[in-house]
């Protein structure tokens, strides 16, 4: 049995190691693995005028290394993946180097995308074929190149109640505070339509939502960050993210929506607060350019033709938990075609700090965690034990007829009847859910 089971795993790990091998043997030079621009593949929203390109050689031959290389970089994909530059040539440069060569071309311009290719020798002389071309999409470094893109909101800041430096001593007792009441600002909803009457050969939206965002087009999400952007001191700097929406726009009419939440940038001073401060009420920059096919383009910026209304979202703390009331969602509104009648105009607002583009690797939902045991305690609540510490989102299904709120409390201990006890962790912290 020992011998059979043997046999039988060693000529499965042959089968196994000749169909991983087969497109290496089909191979006749030097190829291209990990091809990055700045460390990432085919980014978006570099703002350092020299991006840095790096690729690693693959070849089937054993001992194979590069003797020289040569990187072109051009205004088109076909461009590049034939080695014709349009941008930047190296010419051929003797030496094994492949990681983090700087562009040493033409100025790049903002929002523009750009396509690369590198070829290498090796110890033969012989020159690898061009690598399949890669793109890199630049950002908008300065202000003016937001193309008059304005802050809005739902609510105007009110200036006695920004409270800028924060502090950790949130009771009503603080000498600086007193019993200011802030942060309790509507979370907006907000909206636009616009129309797109050619084919779209590349479309870029450049977005920064304080405190968090979620950007919508055409009904659906786009990408899959979440708590976008990342957290800064926000009067020093605030970070905007790019995305490529090239296959995100339709033909006809178009919607784009953003939902805003508080995050570190509005912090309510109730339940509980390891912090509190605020930079006023949530608001957005946002900034979409569409090239067409035929080389004309066009601009969607958010402005005063935008769109706000209250969301579903009626309390949002980063410390203290957050309430949601579906009564108040509205079906559709991030889709084309939705009657906004009802929906105000945005405010204009002003935030003045330096706008920079988000280069850290984004937070993304990268597992669930299952309830490891679920019961009910002697006063009728459920309780649901994860069976580890954890930072992340509730996904809850109800069934219910009529308006019922349904509350959860997170916490890291249990009391004897079983009930939550957040004395370890803070509280009081609870998330709401209302039918």
């Amino acid at each position: 049995m020992k011998k059979t089971t043997f046999a039988r795993r060693t000529s499965l790990w042959l089968t196994l190691m000749a169909i991983t091998c087969a497109p290496l043997a089909a191979q006749t030079g030097p190829g291209f693995g990990s091809l990055k621009c700045e460390q990432e593949t085919d980014p978006v929203g570099i703002e350092t005028p020299s991006p840095r390109f790096s690729w690693q050689l693959v070849s089937p031959e054993r001992g194979c290394r590069q003797t020289a290389y040569r990187i072109v970089v051009a205004g088109t994909e076909k461009d590049a993946a034939a080695g014709r530059a349009t941008m930047w040539d190296s010419g051929k440069v003797p030496g094994e180097q492949s990681l983090l060569i700087p562009y040493n071309g033409q100025p790049l311009g903002a929002a523009e995308t750009y396509y690369w290719s590198v070829r290498v020798w090796g110890p033969d002389g012989k020159p690898s074929a061009w690598s399949p071309a890669q793109r890199f999409t630049m950002g908008l470094p300065d202000r003016e190149d937001w193309s008059g893109a304005r802050w809005i909101a739902l609510e105007e800041d009110v200036d006695s109640l920004i409270v800028i430096n924060g502090t950790f001593d949130t009771g009503p007792d603080n000498p600086i505070l007193g019993n200011k009441p802030f942060g309790r600002n509507k979370l907006p909803l907000l909206r636009r339509e616009f129309t797109v009457d050619k084919p779209v050969r590349r479309a870029t939206a450049y977005v920064c939502g304080l405190g968090q965002f979620e950007l919508f087009l055409n009904g659906e999400k786009t990408g899959d960050h979440f708590l976008d952007p990342a957290w800064t001191k926000f009067d020093k700097e605030a970070q905007y993210v790019s995305f490529d929406v090239s296959d995100r726009l339709r033909q006809g009419a178009n919607a784009v929506g953003a939902m805003l939440g508080n995050g570190f940038f509005n912090i309510p001073r109730e339940r509980y607060s390891k912090f509190a401060g605020s930079y006023g009420a949530p608001k957005m920059i946002f900034k979409l350019q569409i090239e067409y096919e035929d080389g004309t383009r066009q601009t969607v910026v958010s402005d005063d033709s935008w769109k706000a209304a209250p969301g579903p979202v009626t309390f949002s703390s980063i410390y203290g938990g957050e309430d949601y009331d579906a009564g108040l969602a509205q079906a559709g509104w991030t889709s084309p075609d939705f009657d906004d009648s009802s929906w105000s105009a945005a405010v204009l607002t002003r935030f003045d700090s330096p706008l920079r583009s988000q280069r850290t690797t984004p937070i993304k939902i990268r597992q669930r965690v299952p309830t490891v045991r679920k019961y009910r305690n002697s006063k009728g609540n459920y309780l649901y034990d994860l069976g580890q510490n954890a930072s992340g989102i509730v996904r809850l299904s109800v069934r219910a007829s009529g308006r019922h709120t349904v509350r959860m409390f997170p916490g890291e201990l249990c009391r004897p009847d079983s009930t939550v006890n957040q004395r370890s962790s803070g509280g009081p912290v609870f998330f709401s859910y209302t039918t």
